[in-house]
Parts: structure tokens; C-alpha cells; sequence
């Protein structure tokens, strides 16, 4: 007898049924549980919106120097003179 001709035997077929049984058992845990998500409808996070906010060129609330000393632009210190910052790699 092949199994060709004659198709599977009542044995063969309970052994088959018997191990999808067992997988199903196995695979059953890992299921998702759509009990417990309201009525079985999916929801999606809601992801935060990017609220766009106005760049202005200068904050309006800074005041702007009034000292006696002009302001360097190097350093960004009021002083009179030549500037003495030092470079951190060079020190010069």
C-alpha cells in the first residue's frame, strides 16, 4: 500500500490532528487578549502634535547695554582696549 493511492490511514490522520491540537495549545498563550481592549476595537496611541511657535530675530523682553565701557564683539564683555581673551588650544 502507498499512501499515494490510498490516502492517509484513520491513524495517520489522528496522529496529525493530535499534534495541531498540541501547537494550538502551545500558540494559544501567545494570542492577543481583545477582552480587556473596549469591546474589541483597536485604539492607537495618540502621538503628540508639534505646535508651531514664532522665532523672532531678538528677544523682545532683553535690555540692551548701557554701560560706560563699549561692548566687545569678541569677547562679548565691556571693556576699552585691545581684547585679551586667549584661545584654548594656542593661548595666544
Amino acid at each position: 500500500m502507498t499512501t499515494v493511492n490510498q490516502g492517509m490511514s484513520v491513524e495517520e490522520i489522528e496522529r496529525f490532528t493530535e499534534r495541531q491540537e498540541e501547537k494550538v495549545a502551545e500558540n494559544a498563550s501567545n494570542k492577543r487578549k481583545w477582552e480587556s481592549n473596549h469591546n474589541g476595537s483597536l485604539s492607537q496611541q495618540n502621538k503628540g502634535h508639534k505646535v508651531p511657535r514664532a522665532h523672532t530675530a531678538w528677544p523682545i523682553n532683553k535690555k540692551a547695554y548701557a554701560g560706560s565701557l563699549p561692548l566687545c564683539n569678541q569677547c562679548k564683555s565691556p571693556h576699552s582696549g585691545l581684547c585679551t581673551v586667549k584661545y584654548g588650544n594656542c593661548k595666544k
